[in-house]
């Protein structure tokens, strides 16, 4: 068991893994990209509108689900595959659409378009990417294209254009974003670093 920290051995939740290799689950990778990130990015994707009070409770209802344990039922064919709108996926877990990953990563919407067809496991790319749609469906996995309602009409009928030249089967609509959230937590760091001159 070479190559990995020492702490990496205690309790999941306190295992403190160096690389986002030796994360064991995505809680774990959070704590890597915390130490890794610079800190404007990491405020960019940990803090939610005005309180957070929403994300919080988004997070406590998504706790509450649990996996049913079947019990003396026979295992030696598993099949979690699931069937959406027609198509069939390898499994229910789907990438949900994250904009301007290219912020965290070189590579951004590409590299997880191409570790998601390698399995092909299903991704929806969001409108805010920081590759175009295009470049994304170029990798060939399953992919869904999700976007904001506007009312920029000709905006709209052009990213739909680009959906439909790629012959994209599933169109995800977000509703609930008519305008920019007030994410207190990039403001106040923004205001910290104009205070203090500090460069990053």
């Amino acid at each position: 068991m070479t190559g990995l920290p020492v702490s990496a051995f205690a309790t999941p939740d306190r295992a403190t893994p160096e690389t986002a290799r030796q994360a064991l689950d995505i809680f774990q990778i959070k704590k890597v990209a915390r130490e890794k990130l610079p800190l404007p990015v990491w405020h960019f994707i940990i803090n939610g509108s005005d309180d957070g009070k929403t994300m919080a409770a988004n997070r406590d209802v998504f706790d509450e689900w649990e996996l049913r344990v079947r019990r003396m039922i026979d295992v030696s064919n598993i099949d979690t595959s699931v069937e959406l709108f027609g198509d069939k996926y390898p499994s229910p877990i789907i990438l949900a659409p994250i904009g301007a990953q290219q912020r965290v990563h070189p590579e951004g919407e590409l590299a997880i378009a191409n570790a998601a067809a390698k399995r092909n496991q299903l991704m929806i790319a969001s409108m805010m990417t920081s590759y175009s749609f295009t470049e994304i469906a170029t990798v060939g996995g399953p992919l869904w294209f999700q976007m904001y309602s506007s009312p920029h009409t000709e905006m709209m009928e052009h990213m739909l254009s680009l959906a439909e030249a790629e012959n994209t089967p599933v169109l995800v609509l977000t509703v609930d974003t008519s305008s920019r959230g007030n994410r207190e937590g990039e403001r106040w760091f923004r205001r910290q670093i104009t205070q203090t001159g500090m460069r990053l």
